[in-house]
């Protein structure tokens, strides 16, 4: 990950049978994807899951946002199609960001946000 995506911030969650390594963009706090390191597979969560084009049905999960993949070696990491995935998440991302932005800018403007 750190060839694929050099300057990415990462968030470590360590708990009693998993570690969660987070990635998200320079400068931000939510990651958009995760590798969570279970005692017998890995699992790679895109956090844009929900909005990803999945023809082949590969991403697992019913929640209104997160899907993953299982990942049984690490050669699944230069897999083309979740290349694919991890450049549509990035990008649903950064649409979600934007959006986000520009709402909370039409509050102040209104000026009934928080401050």
């Amino acid at each position: 990950m750190r060839r694929l995506y050099p300057g990415a911030r990462w968030l470590v969650h360590e708990r009693r049978q998993l570690l969660g390594i987070g990635f998200a963009a320079p400068g931000r706090n939510v990651p958009v994807f995760s590798i969570v390191l279970y005692p017998r597979w890995v699992r790679f969560f895109f956090f844009e899951g929900a909005a990803l084009d999945d023809p082949e049905g590969r991403l697992e999960g019913k929640g209104s946002q997160i899907r993953s993949i299982r990942f049984d070696d690490a050669g699944m990491l230069d897999d083309r199609y979740v290349r694919r995935l991890m450049r549509e998440s990035l990008a649903a991302a950064e649409a979600r960001r934007v959006r986000f932005s520009s709402k909370r800018r039409d509050r102040s403007a209104r000026g009934d946000g928080c401050r």
